[in-house]
């Protein structure tokens, strides 16, 4: 296929085209008296749902090929201490439906970015949501780890938030504040979230702490004293 025709298949344009000869077959077998404009329109009808299928099946065969050219991405270890790697992993791999069909219309769209280009739209708006001390003894303490996110002013800590590079993690993700800093995110749904890991309302005393799994879109884990927290986002 050359190049011309791979970047018209991308854009829809050979689909349209087909389409366009369906409605001309439709006008012209309906308003067409005799025997002759009945055969041309179903000619023209056959004629755009095979080019039309075959654009169909063009394109699935160009996803399945940028597919395989990205099967081996390796996202490597998160390049930032509060987002874990598995969540950096997820974020950043290559999806083989969603991505591959991204990457096709940034062939033909030079405002779309590649994958891989380098970005710093990790997250979207970020909160802080410092933990109290009567919250962090509600929760279990569990073993400290590394790295460590380093310590710092809520104005420090947020830059950090903000200047998070990579795939979007999410928006208005509420971050919660431990051990003055900022908790490692290690799920961003609840069914992958650890267990025992503690809801934190909006503000510090504002409802019952909850320990209902239903609860927290994003889990978190200070790895200063092993405590997990669980936060809905700030919309």
């Amino acid at each position: 296929m050359s190049d011309q025709l791979r970047r018209a298949v991308i854009r829809g344009d050979v689909a349209a085209t087909g389409i366009a000869l369906g409605v001309l077959a439709a006008v012209i077998g309906v308003s067409g008296v005799g025997v002759g404009p009945k055969v041309a329109g179903l000619v023209l009808l056959v004629a755009g749902l095979g080019i039309v299928g075959w654009s169909r099946r063009r394109y699935r065969e160009l996803l399945v090929e940028v597919a395989q050219r990205f099967a081996g991405h390796d996202p490597g270890l998160s390049p930032v201490m509060w987002v874990s790697d598995a969540v950096w992993r997820a974020r950043n791999g290559f999806h083989p439906v969603l991505d591959a069909a991204n990457e096709l219309v940034a062939e033909v769209d030079d405002t779309m970015p590649r994958f891989g280009a380098p970005t710093t739209r990790g997250l979207e708006a970020p909160a802080l949501r410092p933990v109290s001390d009567n919250e962090r003894a509600l929760v279990a303490a569990g073993a400290p780890s590394e790295p460590l996110p380093p310590a710092g002013t809520g104005a420090e800590l947020l830059g950090l938030l903000q200047g998070t590079p990579g795939r979007l993690i999410g928006v208005g993700v509420r971050w919660p504040v431990c051990c003055g800093r900022l908790a490692v995110i290690t799920s961003t749904t609840p069914e992958e979230r650890a267990p025992g890991a503690v809801f934190l309302p909006e503000h510090a005393g504002q409802e019952a702490w909850d320990v209902d799994a239903r609860r927290g879109l994003h889990g978190f884990e200070c790895r200063a004293c092993g405590r997990r927290y669980a936060t809905d986002p700030a919309w």
